[in-house]
């Protein structure tokens, strides 16, 4: 069995799949707006900065459930 896993970010989408979520949740009012639009800005640049803590993220990101 061969396996194949690949990202859809800015290949099969062009955009970010996790910041465009939460900013969908912001968008329909899922959330409180400021926190999570800092949040999502904050944890994005961390990311791109290959600096993210991904069990903070985890923790925010679950912060909905």
């Amino acid at each position: 069995m061969q396996l194949a896993i690949f990202d859809l970010d800015h290949t099969l989408i062009p955009f970010d799949s996790d910041k465009a979520w939460n900013q969908f949740l912001i968008d329909i009012d899922a959330v409180e707006e400021e926190h999570y639009r800092e949040n999502n800005e904050r944890f994005y640049q961390d990311y791109l900065n290959a600096d993210l803590d991904i069990r903070a993220y985890q923790r925010f990101a679950c912060e909905i459930l």
